[in-house]
């Protein structure tokens, strides 16, 4: 299965959630880097991905996904990685990239705190 995405806004943050296969390169995943920008150039600098629905994702999209995490970062906003499946987990931990995402159990813990270090900045 493709990769679907789907994006809400929740105040001054916006979910993305993906579902089916994650591969770098295909014209779903130029979908969710264009969503992305998009939101960007709204200035909604605070982002969400919701991986409960995420079947697979390979190295490079994730690789990809870190460069997304780039440009979010360059424009002073975060990004949070939530729901994520027992795999996937797994393959972000042994690669280390937990060093790139803020990782939450939930979208609304990840709102959570997306909200909390908004007040704490304030």
């Amino acid at each position: 299965m493709d990769l679907v995405v789907s994006r809400s806004d929740h105040g001054t943050v916006s979910v993305f959630a993906v579902e089916g296969e994650f591969r770098a390169f295909t014209p779903s995943f130029r979908e969710l880097q264009a969503q992305v920008l998009g939101a960007l150039s709204e200035g909604r600098l605070d982002l969400i991905v919701d991986c409960g629905k995420l079947e697979y994702a390979d190295s490079t999209a994730l690789g990809n996904l870190v460069g997304i995490h780039m440009d979010v970062r360059r424009q002073g906003g975060r990004m949070a990685l939530c729901n994520l499946l027992p795999g996937l987990a797994r393959v972000i931990e042994k690669a280390n990239l937990q060093r790139y995402f803020h990782i939450q159990p939930s979208v609304t813990e990840g709102l959570a705190m997306m909200k909390a270090e908004s007040m704490e900045a304030s």
